[in-house]
Formats: C-alpha cells, structure tokens, sequence
C-alpha cells in the first residue's frame, strides 16, 4: 500500500485577513472541493512567487500552452512604479516593477524592450493625432 496522496489541481485561489498584522490566510481549494488553508506573510510571499514566476518563465517556452482566463490587462496588478536598467550583461534589461515595498525584477533582452518601447511610442504618437484638442 503506497503512501503517497494523490495530487489534485487547483479550482480556486482566495485570501483573508487574519488578526496578526501583514499576514493574511490564503485557501486553495481543489478540484474536489477539499480546502487547504495556509497562513501567508511577507517572506512566505517571496518564498512562493519566485518558484511560481519560474514555472511561467519555464511554460512560456512550450507553445502548445496557452492561457485562456486571468491574464490580460483585466487581471492586471496595480504596481506603484517601474524602473529600467541594465541586466546581467550589456544585451539584457532588467525590468523592476514595484508593488509598495515589493519589487519584481524580470530580465528581458534589451532589444526586445527597446523595440517594445518603439511600438508603444507609436501608439502613443497615433493617440495624440486623432485626438480633438
């Protein structure tokens, strides 16, 4: 007889308040309905979102996968600021995007952001010449 549990996929995702400050209580429900509660403060956070953003990094690479909900300006996270600089080397940029006192640093080739910045300078231009003033 195998001790092993058998392993189920997430249904759902929400978070509470607990009484503690900067902690909250996050609750995963699974596909059968069972809900496992966790209790989720500031380090707790960083422990889970690194290995969760590398597994999105790592399933960015196979095609064949697609999000179909949750992504998308819709589900966007409000973020204070960001900031631009150079990466691990000259050809890269990190990107650091801040949320209040947590940051998130992605490093993307350089030429890829500045021809992103490109594009989005051209949207910009063409917004500002339909536009009535």
């Amino acid at each position: 007889m195998s001790n092993e549990k058998p392993l189920r996929p997430i249904a759902s995702v929400r978070t509470y308040p607990t009484d503690a400050n900067n902690v909250i209580c996050l609750a995963l429900t699974d596909t059968n309905g069972a809900e496992t509660e966790f209790i989720i403060n500031p380090e707790g956070l960083n422990a889970l979102i690194y290995p969760v953003l590398g597994l999105a990094s790592k399933w960015a690479k196979e095609s064949d996968l697609k999000v179909k909900s949750w992504s998308g300006p819709k589900n966007a996270l409000p973020a204070q600021h960001i900031e631009l600089a150079i990466g691990r080397t000259a050809t890269e940029c990190a990107v650091r995007v801040f949320m209040g006192e947590v940051e998130l640093t992605f490093i993307i080739p350089l030429d890829d952001v500045l021809k992103a910045a490109g594009k989005f300078m051209q949207h910009l231009d063409k917004d500002s010449e339909s536009s009535i003033h």
